[in-house]
């Protein structure tokens, strides 16, 4: 039996604590979007040069923002309303820690250390719905793949707060 491939990325557990590390809310096993641009880029770095060219970036990022909805077609123009004070910053993929490649369920999955969104002691920030993955810090490069929080959940992190995931990157949907 064919299974459809649901992308790139999925959230294993997501949640939002309070300053004192209260769980203010949490989902889990959440699936993404892979964008047009994503599927191009992922393309052109295995097919069309990979490490002899630019395809390959030196960093990858993680961000937040508000999109209503997330479709393919979606590109870094998109984007809606990404924090851009009171301690939010892209979380740069490599600054998080080694990624572990593993085998689950016969496939291999690259699993990420927790990734930390926190919101300074002077202010918070959101609300947000989505986490995405880009290959720059800023505007420009390509739009990977989103997750919407699952059940059209709209975040607001407020001072002190953290946003904390755990994901799994995979080419195959393993549990």
């Amino acid at each position: 039996m064919k299974k459809d491939w649901r992308g790139l990325i999925k959230i294993k557990k997501i949640q939002h604590l309070s300053k004192t590390g209260e769980v203010l809310w949490e989902s889990s096993n959440i699936h993404n979007t892979l964008h047009l641009d994503g599927e191009l880029f992922i393309l052109n770095a295995v097919f069309a040069g990979g490490q002899d060219n630019t395809f390959i970036p030196d960093f990858y990022y993680f961000g937040l923002d508000n999109r209503a909805t997330i479709a393919a077609a979606d590109t870094m123009a998109s984007l809606q309303n990404e924090p851009s004070t009171n301690g939010y910053v892209r979380q740069d993929a490599a600054s998080l820690g080694q990624f572990s490649v593993v085998l689950n369920a016969g496939h291999y999955r690259a699993e990420s250390p927790v990734i930390a969104f926190a919101a300074s002691i002077t202010g918070g920030w959101g609300p947000i719905r989505n986490l995405f993955l880009t290959d720059e810090p800023d505007g420009t490069g390509s739009l990977i793949s989103s997750v919407a929080l699952s059940g059209g959940a709209e975040i607001s992190v407020g001072v002190g707060e953290q946003l904390l995931l755990e994901m799994g990157l995979s080419l195959f949907d393993v549990p």
